[in-house]
């Protein structure tokens, strides 16, 4: 390299590897958090919602069992008997 200088020094370019070493490291962790946190996120809103679909299903149908007229109204149906 006669006279020219190198823009980084041996010890520059080796500290800015391990940056970039460091920076995909983490990257990579908080990658790898976020998605586990959602995965959770999902599962628990998947148990919450069938939770509660499961307890609006039971209630209707007791409704229907407890209340006719209430049953053909729910239905969107006309009483034949009437």
């Amino acid at each position: 390299m006669q006279g020219k200088v190198p823009i980084l020094s041996t010890q520059a370019i080796h500290q800015l590897h391990i940056f970039i070493f460091a920076l995909a490291v983490t990257h990579v962790v908080l990658s790898a958090v976020t998605l586990i946190l959602g995965v959770t996120q999902v599962f628990k809103r998947e148990a919450l919602c069938s939770k509660r679909l499961i307890t609006s299903i039971s209630k209707y149908f007791v409704h229907l069992d407890h209340d006719p007229d209430k049953k053909m109204e729910t239905l969107g149906g006309e009483d034949p008997t009437n």
